[in-house]
Order: C-alpha cells, then sequence, then structure tokens
C-alpha cells in the first residue's frame, strides 16, 4: 500500500511541476487560469495575504521596514526541493539572520486531497517555515516562477530586488542567492551587475582588471582613433564584429539604438572594429554604415592586427574599459539584452 500511495504521489506532483513550470494561460478542469501579471525586479510587491496550510495567514505588509522576505517555491516529492529548504534553514540559523529574515515557503495546494499530501511532505521534511496554499498558482505566476524550486527575495522596502534564482547556493556572477541576503540584511543595494553572469571565458575573464592593449588605428572614413586619449575622459566600449556575421549586425543595429539614446548618461565613445579582407567585405562594411546611419567609427582593422592583440576568438566581442584606463567587463558573442546588460555594467563597475 506505501509503494502505491508513494507512486500515487509522485504522479500528483508531476502534475503541480507541469501547472507550475507554464505561466501560460491554459485549460485547467475545463476553465482557464486568471490572467496573473509577474512582479518585476524593483516593484513595490502588493499582495493580499496568503492563507497557510494549517490556518492562518502571512502577510508581506507586516515585515515592511522591518525584514527581507525569502520566498521560496517548492512541490511534493521534489527532494531538490527539500534539500535546498535545509540548506536555507542552516543558513538562516546561523549569524543571527533570524532577527532580519523571514521565510515564507509556497507550494500547490487548494483541494483537501492536494492539501493533505502537502502536509505530508512538511511533516515529513519537518518544514517549519510557514507554508502558503498556492490553489491556481496565482503566487507562482505573480513571481515569475517559471520552475521548481524557485526563489525570490524581498528587501525591507518591500521591493522585489533579486532575479529569479533556482540555486540559492550557486554564484550568479560574484554573489550567490544567500550573498544577495546578506546584502540586504546590510541595508545595501544588490549591484545590477550581479544578476548577469560573466558572459565570456576564463581566458578572456582573466584580462579583467587589467590595462588594454594601445592602439592608433584610421576609421574607414579616414579619422584616426588612439585609445589613449580617452584616459582620464571618458569610458570606452569596444566592439568587434564582422559584416557577413549575421549575429554580428544584430548586435551593431542593437549598439546603435543604445549609443544614441545613453552616450551622454554614461560618458562613454563607442569604438568599433571591423577586420576587412578584400574589396567585398570593405563594400558591405561601406553599406551597413550608410544604411543604419552610423553615429559612432569603424575602425578598420585590417588583417586583425588590433583584434589579435585583444585575443578575439569570437564576434561579436565588446570590452569596457573605464575612465581610468582599465577592462572591467568583457563580452563575448551577442547580447540579448543590451540596454539592461549595459546599464548594469556602467551603473556597477565605472563609478569613480
Amino acid at each position: 500500500m506505501r509503494k502505491i500511495f508513494l507512486l500515487f504521489l509522485a504522479l500528483v506532483a508531476f502534475s503541480y511541476t507541469a501547472s507550475f513550470v507554464s505561466a501560460e494561460e491554459k485549460p485547467a478542469d475545463g476553465k482557464y487560469m486568471t490572467k496573473v501579471s509577474a512582479f518585476q525586479e524593483g516593484d513595490f510587491v502588493k499582495a493580499e495575504p496568503f492563507k497557510l496550510i494549517g490556518g492562518g495567514e502571512f502577510d508581506l505588509a507586516d515585515y515592511k521596514g522591518k525584514k527581507v522576505v525569502i520566498i521560496a517555491f517548492w512541490l511534493p516529492n521534489c527532494e531538490l526541493c527539500f534539500d535546498q529548504l535545509r540548506d536555507l534553514k542552516k543558513f538562516i540559523s546561523e549569524n543571527d539572520r533570524k532577527k532580519h529574515v523571514v521565510v515564507l515557503t509556497v507550494t500547490k495546494a487548494a483541494t483537501r486531497e492536494e492539501i493533505a499530501i502537502a502536509k505530508y511532505f512538511i511533516k515529513r521534511e519537518k518544514i517549519t517555515f510557514p507554508v502558503a496554499m498556492d490553489d491556481d498558482t496565482v503566487i507562482a505566476r505573480s513571481f515569475g516562477a517559471s520552475q521548481i524550486p524557485f526563489y525570490v527575495a524581498i528587501d525591507k522596502k518591500g521591493r522585489l530586488v533579486s532575479p529569479k534564482v533556482s540555486y540559492p547556493e550557486k554564484k550568479i556572477r560574484d554573489l550567490s542567492f544567500f550573498d544577495y541576503v546578506d546584502v540586504l540584511i546590510a541595508d545595501r543595494e544588490i549591484p545590477k551587475i550581479q544578476y548577469y553572469p560573466y558572459n565570456c571565458s576564463e581566458k578572456m575573464k582573466k584580462l579583467i582588471g587589467t590595462i588594454p592593449p594601445q592602439f592608433s588605428l584610421e576609421s574607414v572614413r579616414g579619422r584616426t582613433f588612439d585609445l589613449s586619449e580617452y584616459k582620464d575622459k571618458m569610458n570606452v566600449v569596444l566592439v568587434f564584429w564582422h559584416p557577413y556575421s549575421q549575429t554580428s549586425l544584430r548586435e551593431m543595429k542593437k549598439l546603435i539604438k543604445y549609443y544614441s539614446r545613453y552616450r551622454r548618461d554614461h560618458n562613454f565613445v563607442l569604438l568599433t572594429f571591423v577586420s576587412i579582407y578584400g574589396q567585398s567585405q570593405k563594400d558591405t562594411t561601406a553599406q551597413f554604415i550608410a544604411q543604419n546611419n552610423l553615429s559612432f567609427p569603424v575602425l578598420d582593422d585590417s588583417g586583425s592586427v588590433v583584434g589579435k592583440k585583444y585575443g578575439i576568438e569570437k564576434i561579436p566581442t565588446t570590452f569596457f574599459i573605464n575612465k581610468k584606463g582599465r577592462i572591467v567587463e568583457i563580452i563575448e558573442s551577442e547580447t540579448r539584452i543590451v540596454e539592461k546588460r549595459f546599464n548594469a555594467v556602467f551603473d556597477s563597475l565605472m563609478k569613480d
């Protein structure tokens, strides 16, 4: 009988997972789920009190101005979820964090059967955190939970301030979700760049913090540009691309919009390098410049002389150099969210 019961739990847990994973509106018992808009990073989280399994409610408003709130989503029969909840319990118990942090856990439970299953695992795993019932995955969808386990943090001001995390101990960049919580306990802001993993090889990563190779190079329009002339004056972004690379061309079009909108805000110059071999590539480059009305220079790196100095292996590759003349970030390949990522770099890494 116990094996049959556990098999039943596994099947039900699988159906729960399908509900959590999909944030789309889809039929459920012949009806469609209520449409829910997910909170975005930086939003003040306003929500009705959450009903708890076992009775009572959890009201986020009770902790505003007082404590950091961690919300952890889990599912019955998800062993990874329980492993992480144990790690979370240990983390909260250390260094007096209980004084500064409160944890709410959320699982899908609406019917008597679902609530009974949730209670079984709460008892089995000795879960002491409050557990909210998410009957139509409204809570999960409100926070954009696309997979389980799933963690978010709300700061003392009541803002959603963390990216969406499935592994709280795993570093995203230099910090893990648990590190984020310690930053919030100290009433400090999480640097936005910490939301984005490094997007370059270990070989390239070693160049961060170093002085970049110097160059003096002519643009395709005949003007000479020297990297040294920008030191102590402005930030510099270098982009290596190629006219035959569709990925490069997509990136360049994004940069055109970004440069026109943000160059004054961040006081930076954008220099782009194209390695031209032959008249055909030269013509293609000139055509792209004319069609897109480029307002930043395209430097003619014939033979990839400068590209070789920088160790370019992927196209496009972007280097960020601060006013002090040091590399602070390197991005290899296309950047899907140029505006957010670039702004994070400028805001977090280029402050004097």
